[in-house]
């Protein structure tokens, strides 16, 4: 063998021992331990260590400065230390903590982060401005955990928040976030949707509110939401009562689902919302009264044809008929649709008493005490403070119309500590 061959040769073994990087190619360092790195479809660089039975976090001096995406989903993982400093990873925008063991959530300090996904842990609470330090996030998801009440200020700082998802907690009241453009909240025990919930979210676009424990969308529940297209509120078993005023000024909602859920009667909504053009009403017991009216001449035009075999109870619960072929009389007598058999409370507590009724007139409604002979609201409402064990005994709710009279009676349980 010549030299010029030896040479050569020595040259071509060299080539072979060193890794070859194209401009594919990533990272230009070792990956940490249990990982993988590589570049996605969209030839993001991804640091994907999912599944891979981590104890912790990885060590973020071995993470490489330029990652794009982080998974770490579907570990052990039970805290973020305080001191974990991300700040140098300066292009990541996407970090998933999915299915892990944590129970809180320390500041991170990652001013690029657009998405992160803390789904399916055990976080029970958020802290002030816990997510100041990622101010650019668009999509947070933290479903599946086992938060109760979320305070305001825990999403200070997230002015382009536009995606939130907190389906499946244990929420019973809604976060106030005034940019936010879809919301997610399904499997919550949220019991009543009240006026000025959502009046901080403007620019909101989607609402689901599917499988919760909701009962009444009071007047007003949806208001003010210009933006508004879509609007779940399917599949809520315990959803008894829409006031007639629970969709107030949303030019733009499209689609509206209903299914599935106990209402025996809604009010004209289609004349209440210029852009419907997608509504569901199936799986509801509705009742075949005069409150019904509207629907069946609703059903009638030929764009609600999808509604022709939708179903109602006649009065006293016989024979289910199809809405478009019940003949509907004007008036009806006013029907009490949701109200409580029983109220327990303790010594010193605020009473409050509520139901509702319909009818065609409206009924006119007050709340009276046999014990002392009084009328004590005329509203649908009552509240007694500081109640004692005077305040204990059987309340009624009255409605009446010139078609008639129905009552209602509550029995009111004062407790001692």
């Amino acid at each position: 063998m010549t030299t010029a061959q030896s040479y050569r040769l020595i040259c071509l073994l060299i080539l072979v021992a060193i890794p070859v990087y194209s401009r594919h190619s990533w990272p230009s360092t070792p990956c940490p331990n249990r990982c993988k790195c590589y570049r996605n479809t969209d030839q993001l660089k991804v640091l994907n260590c999912s599944s891979s039975g981590l104890m912790q976090f990885p060590n973020v001096s071995r993470i490489p400065f330029d990652v794009n995406i982080i998974d770490v989903s579907t570990n052990f993982i039970e805290f973020i230390p305080d001191d974990v400093n991300m700040h140098q990873l300066h292009e990541l925008v996407a970090l998933d903590l999915s299915a892990n063991f944590l129970s809180n959530f320390t500041r991170l300090q990652i001013p690029t982060l657009s998405t992160l996904d803390l789904s399916n842990n055990y976080i029970t609470e958020l802290s002030d401005a816990v997510f100041s330090g990622v101010s650019a996030l668009r999509n947070l998801n933290l479903s599946g955990n086992r938060l109760t009440v979320i305070e305001a200020a825990a999403f200070k700082g997230l002015v382009s928040l536009w995606h939130l998802d907190l389906s499946r907690n244990k929420l019973i009241s809604l976060p106030v976030l005034d940019r936010l453009h879809r919301l997610i909240e399904v499997y919550n025990p949220i019991k009543f949707i009240r006026e000025g919930d959502f009046t901080s979210l403007p620019n909101l676009r989607r609402i689901d509110l599917s499988r919760t424990r909701i009962e009444i969308v009071e007047e007003g529940g949806f208001a003010n939401l210009p933006s508004l297209a879509w609007l779940s509120l399917n599949d809520n078993p315990r959803l008894v009562f829409l006031h007639p005023e629970s969709f107030k000024n949303l030019p733009s909602l499209s689609t509206l689902f209903l299914h599935n859920s106990n209402l025996s009667t809604i009010h004209n909504v289609y004349t209440k919302l210029p852009a419907l053009q997608n509504w569901t009403l199936y799986g509801n017991p509705l009742v075949c009264d005069c409150n019904m009216k509207w629907l069946k001449e609703y059903i009638n035009k030929d764009s609600a044809k999808h509604f022709n075999r939708l179903l109602c109870y006649p009065e006293g619960r016989g024979k289910l008929q199809l809405v478009r072929n019940v003949k509907f009389d004007d008036h009806c007598l006013p029907r009490i649709v949701h109200c409580p058999s029983m109220v327990q409370l303790y010594e010193g507590q605020l009473l409050k008493l509520s139901c509702q009724a319909i009818g065609n007139p409206v009924p006119k409604v007050h709340w009276y005490f046999p014990k002392t002979e009084k009328i004590i609201s005329r509203s649908d409402a009552a509240h007694i403070e500081n109640v004692n064990r005077a305040h204990g005994g059987v309340y009624e709710f009255v409605a009446e119309s010139s078609d008639g009279i129905v009552r209602h009676q509550v029995e009111v349980k004062v407790l001692f500590l």
